[in-house]
């Protein structure tokens, strides 16, 4: 867990270090451990989104993220930064739907117009 979300180390690196250590581990069982953690920190990323958008105020910003799926496409890194929280979403789209979803805007309100008279104050 360290080494992947702490160190950025992908899984084969992480095994590749394991191996010029001695010890040589499938890719399945270091990907199983990872997914059966994501159920354990669900709630708690849930609880960060919550805070998120609680905050008074949150920049948002986005990136180009490579996101390897059956047609190989590529997906947009969103970041919406507040005074106490910083969530990280991944989409495989760069419209305005992912910020209002975060920013509990209505569907109808175009992202790049919105003030801060325009948002909800929280969920």
């Amino acid at each position: 867990m360290i080494a992947k979300f702490l160190l950025g180390l992908p899984v084969h690196r992480q095994r590749l270090r394991l191996r010029l250590a001695g010890l040589t581990v499938s890719a399945g069982p270091v990907t199983g451990a990872l997914h059966r953690v994501q159920t354990l920190v669900e709630p708690w990323y849930q609880a960060c989104v919550r805070a998120s958008q609680e905050e008074r105020q949150v920049h948002a910003d986005e990136t180009r993220w490579p996101v390897f799926g059956p047609e190989g496409y590529r997906g947009w890194l969103r970041v919406f930064r507040g005074h106490q929280t910083t969530v990280f979403r991944v989409a495989t789209t760069r419209g305005g739907r992912i910020v209002r979803q975060h920013l509990l805007m209505p569907p109808e309100m175009d992202v790049r117009e919105a003030g801060p008279d325009d948002l909800t104050d929280g969920p």
